[in-house]
């Protein structure tokens, strides 16, 4: 995470899930990146792209699942 700003912030995150076999053939793989604007106390916009990798899927699935998302976000702490 990188706080730009007192108003601003960019994240971004890869993890990767192994399979517990002896040849690790079997994987997932999450990546993301995330823009957050503070608009006022509580409030926030978010916008950013999720990617899910699965390296062995049902037949008629893709093996990628990539997601651009905008959100407005209000935190109730």
């Amino acid at each position: 995470a990188w706080t730009i700003s007192d108003t601003q912030e960019f994240t971004a995150f890869n993890r990767i899930f192994p399979a517990i076999d002896p040849f690790f053939s079997e994987f997932r793989n999450n990546t993301g990146v995330e823009y957050i604007q503070k608009i006022d106390a509580g409030l926030s916009l978010r916008v950013g792209a999720f990617n899910e990798f699965n390296s062995e899927v049902e037949p008629g699935f893709e093996e990628n699942d990539f997601r651009y998302f905008a959100r407005l976000v209000y935190d109730f702490r």
